[in-house]
């Protein structure tokens, strides 16, 4: 995935942009004459991120894919997920969360589970999920 790199004065509200070496969704910009307050909040964690920079300094816009799979297996704490429509598969750690647990128990009860990936600067995590019933 190619990530994008623009000048911090073209940022907006909403962007996703990286702070401080993590995925961040900003959340609040503000301008001074020599440079920029940015806040965001991690895409992977929820954690608000802040940091200044010049008007001029790069900052990078990583690629975001989110993709929904079903889930078709489960091994101790890994999902194995099926891409419906180009049949790929991949493998993502189960949260450790309510939502976690109830994927499992979904899952194990025979419903079919459909989960949304959200994937950025290498890392993925299970964003939602949806249970057919």
């Amino acid at each position: 995935m190619i990530n994008k790199v623009v000048k911090c004065s073209s940022l907006c509200l909403n962007d996703i942009a990286v702070i401080k070496g993590r995925p961040c969704q900003i959340c609040e910009i503000s301008r001074s004459d020599s440079h920029v307050n940015i806040s965001g909040i991690d895409l992977f964690n929820g954690k608000e991120f802040k940091d200044f920079y010049t008007y001029e300094h790069p900052i990078e816009m990583p690629k975001v894919e989110r993709r929904t799979y079903k889930v078709i297996g489960l091994d101790g704490g890994q999902l194995l997920l099926l891409n419906p429509v180009n049949g790929d598969k991949i493998e993502i750690e189960l949260p450790r969360t309510i939502a976690g647990d109830d994927i499992k128990e979904q899952f194990t009860n025979g419903k079919d589970v459909n989960v949304k990936v959200l994937k950025a600067l290498g890392k993925a995590i299970i964003a939602t999920y949806e249970v057919a019933y």
